[in-house]
């Protein structure tokens, strides 16, 4: 944001914050839609896999919050300052997800849950 502001100056107010709301938005979406798609796979690939929490609406859950994802993320397209928080949003997470693959999943510790699992299995 801090280049946004010094390449618009004092008129940068009103788009830094149209800009963080669809950066917020864009990841939230993006976040409800790979959840969903990944329990809508599970559930067809593991049905019998125990879990400790069941959703209360199931799979139409599931497809609900995707339909209403999509929608979300199509009105959102329709905004010219989506743009511009898109971007930066894609810039962040590629950005995060570089430095992972690079440095922090070499760093990862197992939790006392994983040892567990992986020692009864």
């Amino acid at each position: 944001m801090v280049i946004l502001r010094l390449a618009l100056g004092d008129k940068s107010g009103p788009a830094i914050g149209e800009t963080l709301l669809h950066m917020a938005v864009f990841g939230a979406m993006l976040s409800y839609i790979s959840r969903a798609a990944v329990y809508l796979m599970l559930r067809r690939t593991r049905p019998a896999m125990p879990r400790p929490f069941k959703s209360a609406v199931g799979r139409f859950g599931a497809w609900a919050t995707n339909t209403i994802s999509v929608a979300t993320l199509s009105c959102q397209v329709q905004d010219p300052a989506f743009l511009t928080g898109t971007v930066w949003a894609v810039v962040w997470l590629a950005l995060g997800t570089l430095y992972f693959q690079k440095v922090a999943r070499h760093t990862l510790v197992l939790s006392s849950e994983e040892r567990a699992a992986q020692a009864g299995a």
